[in-house]
């Protein structure tokens, strides 16, 4: 079974009176038994039949209980919590019953627009909104002849409708794609079915016109919208490559200022000047080789702030400030700083002074001083 969007008119009398409120309440006609016929969306017509069992099933009358009233069907098919705000113009009471082959529905319409509309007589007929899965099992009923049964129907809406011509009651505005209530206008006791007609919107005004002006119009809004999507497709893509494009010239610029001669020899004097500054602090003997400008800076101010609190995590920014603050601290106390270095660094023996202690320096000693003193009497008896 498939599942589908019906809309039926009614037109047997409506009986309304006047609240205090100046609310109108009374009980309609709403639904019935019977064979209905539908456009089906295609140029073609098909006739389904709503077996008393379903029309007048528990499940579907409780499911028209309590639903609101619209002026006209909504442009959306069905009223939901989004929509109903906008869309309501009154509700469906609680005591729906059966009447012959009807459903009687009580009603409560409290919108003064359409209860203006309801008096001077432009809106009298009735148009109930529903869903119903389809038995595509054709058959006979009252001897016509039908295309599908209606099954497990839930109420959704009913909607006040404008009167046509005499006997219109397809007063609505729905997509092509969508079943429809045909237009009947055949006169009473006329068997032969005449001019049928839908409504469409244009600019949020309503026409009747043939089924087939409908569909040629859905078929041009249905175009338009394929192009329509196209070219906001088309738009994005671009937008999106244009974005790509921009980037990789920043990119390129980026790496082209960082890679040219001048940089890397503003890169290479500042990288000297750095050694040369870290090593006032650290010691000749540092060793500043395959460490990085960061991590330079990062033992110069921890050599001069023992309880500097720098990690991986630690921001560029702020590491550069405490090392520029560390070399002001530095040069301006560097003396008092090594002579507090010099009084906390642990104190060792005494190293024996030249090479005093070690046997083979002491020899190859001897041998240096003999060859001076041969050497300072050679000269000595060539110059007598």
């Amino acid at each position: 079974m498939t599942e589908a969007l019906r809309v039926d008119f009614a037109e047997q009398p409506i009986r309304m009176t006047m609240t205090a409120e100046g609310y109108l309440t009374g009980e309609a006609y709403v639904a019935r038994v019977g064979i209905q016929a539908y456009q089906d969306g295609m140029g073609g017509i098909r006739r389904e039949y709503r077996p008393t069992s379903e029309v007048f099933d528990a499940a579907s009358i409780a499911s028209f209980r309590n639903k609101p009233i619209t002026m006209g069907h909504p442009q959306e098919r069905l009223v939901n919590s989004d929509n109903a705000r906008r869309l309501s113009v009154g509700y469906i009471g609680e005591n729906i019953r059966p009447d012959g082959d009807w459903l009687v529905m009580p009603l409560t319409i409290t919108d003064g627009d359409t209860i203006a509309g309801i008096e001077d007589g432009s809106v009298v007929q009735l148009s109930g909104g529903y869903v119903a899965e389809l038995d595509e099992t054709p058959g006979e009923y009252d001897g016509q002849t039908y295309d599908a049964v209606q099954r497990s129907i839930r109420g959704n809406h009913v909607a006040i409708v404008k009167q046509g011509r005499a006997g219109d009651k397809a007063r609505l505005n729905l997509d092509a794609a969508d079943a429809v209530a045909v237009a009947d206008t055949q006169a009473k006791g006329d068997s032969k079915m005449s001019e049928k007609t839908v409504t469409v919107r244009v600019d949020g005004i309503e026409y009747s016109v043939p089924p087939e002006v409908e569909r040629h119009m859905a078929k041009k809004d249905e175009a338009l919208e394929s192009v329509t999507k196209e070219r906001d497709d088309a738009k994005t893509e671009a937008t999106t490559a244009q974005a790509k494009a921009d980037a990789a010239k920043e990119e390129l610029e980026t790496y082209k200022a960082s890679h040219n001669d001048e940089a890397i020899a503003a890169a290479a004097k500042q990288r000297v000047s750095l050694e040369r500054s870290a090593t006032k602090v650290l010691g000749d003997d540092a060793k500043l080789d395959g460490k990085s400008d960061r991590d330079i800076k990062v033992e110069v101010v921890k050599a001069v702030h023992k309880n500097a609190t720098l990690d991986d995590n630690t921001d560029a920014a702020y590491i550069d400030a405490r090392y520029d603050a560390a070399m002001e601290t530095f040069e301006a106390h560097g003396d008092a700083m090594a002579k507090q270095k010099a009084k906390t660094a642990p104190k060792t023996d005494p190293a024996p002074k030249g090479d005093a202690g070690d046997p083979k320096a002491m020899a190859e000693k001897d041998v240096q001083d003999s060859y001076k003193k041969r050497d300072r009497g050679f000269y000595k008896n060539k110059s007598a």
